[in-house]
């Protein structure tokens, strides 16, 4: 996917979700994921190193962000809101910088 948008002329950004163990540190970030971004450069985050580069969560907080072990509750959605919003922003804010 990341290739066909490239090749579209399409910017783009990836944002790969944890799951509820990732985000609670409790188990890695997939290896062969992570590779794979790195041998085809993609242009893509992990939401839970935003998360924790950004914002200030307890372990309850962590664990409030999901129903069960993948998906998101109304908190959960609000924090990947701020995570993505706070990343978008970044980017364009250095594209802007960039091109003046």
């Amino acid at each position: 996917m990341d290739q066909f948008l490239r090749d579209k002329g399409n910017n783009h950004i990836i944002f790969i979700s944890p799951t509820k163990k990732q985000l609670m540190k409790q188990e890695a970030i997939d290896t062969i994921i992570n590779n794979l971004m790195h041998t085809y450069q993609l242009n893509a985050y992990y939401i839970a190193e935003e998360i924790d580069n950004t914002i200030n969560l307890t372990d309850t907080e962590r664990n409030d962000c999901y129903h069960d072990s993948v998906h998101l509750s109304e908190f959960g959605h609000k924090i990947w809101g701020n995570a993505i919003s706070y990343r978008l922003k970044e980017v364009l804010r250095t594209k802007f910088e960039k091109s003046n």
